[in-house]
């Protein structure tokens, strides 16, 4: 739970509290939820009890990061000439029934007075919206849904799974939802492949996995993120303040080094 974090689109995470209960499919279809990195994290930690079990709060010390991030904002947009992205509840659910209402109204309150950031949680309503198409284990197949489709989505092949136990993600799946993306104006973020065994390189072009991590390191993510030759990942754009959730919806997508992204799940 640290200040930087190694998800590739984000720089923070903050988890104003831990644990969750996973989602189970009928007859054992597979679910997001199989192999939960949260979950293994809990049980390295011994912090929190997975599951139909009380949330713990994090400590006041900690829940004091986004304010110091805040406090420095400016010295962060001129570096890196955007704002600070932070990640909220990489580790829990924010709408969590099981959790304490005022334990909720004290993050919405910090998300209040630290409004030099820019906030991304899974909720709704939002400023932006997305996807995380993460672990992808089929097609996305289409996007819009009653005229209704995200501003971005986040792609990746499944990880931090024993190798025999990794389900398969298919570049081709991978290379449709760009194209869909493409069609609608939603910024397509491709995260990492997961392993090398999902990497275009080694499943359509065939070379060997040592020859690919030259081609497309693990610095690019789990398993490589290329496709096609190249990097795909931008962030949705907009110009609008959180605190007012209006947006210019013209549909716009850029690479993040540039412009000012606001997304919120």
């Amino acid at each position: 739970m640290g200040e930087r974090s190694k998800i590739e689109w984000t720089d923070s995470t903050f988890n104003p509290w831990v644990g969750c209960t996973k989602v189970r499919r009928r007859r054992t279809a597979p679910s997001a939820c199989d192999f939960c990195y949260a979950e293994k994290w809990a049980r390295r930690s011994g912090q929190v009890e997975w599951g139909n079990h009380p949330r713990r709060r994090t400590t006041e010390a900690y829940w004091r990061n986004p304010v110091a991030w805040n406090d420095q904002a400016p010295s962060f947009q001129i570096k890196h000439r955007r704002r600070q992205r932070v990640f909220c509840a990489s580790l829990a659910d924010v709408f969590d029934n099981q959790v304490d209402r005022q334990w909720r109204s004290d993050l919405f309150n910090l998300i209040r007075a630290c409004n030099q950031l820019d906030w991304q949680l899974l909720k709704t309503p939002a400023a932006i919206h997305f996807v995380s198409y993460e672990p992808a284990l089929g097609p996305l197949g289409q996007l819009d849904i009653d005229g209704l489709y995200p501003d971005w989505i986040i792609i990746g092949g499944e990880s931090g799974v024993r190798s025999d136990l990794t389900r398969r993600t298919d570049p081709r799946w991978a290379r449709d939802a760009i194209t869909e993306c493409r069609r609608l104006g939603v910024a397509p973020f491709l995260k990492q492949w997961g392993t090398y065994a999902n990497n275009p390189y080694v499943v359509e072009a065939g070379y060997s996995v040592p020859e690919v991590m030259k081609i497309d390191p693990p610095e690019n993510g789990k398993g490589g993120g290329k496709l096609d030759d190249r990097l795909c990942r931008e962030f949705p754009v907009t110009t609008s303040k959180l605190e007012s959730m209006m947006i210019t919806r013209g549909r716009t997508a850029e690479n993040g080094s540039e412009g000012r992204p606001l997304f919120v799940g």
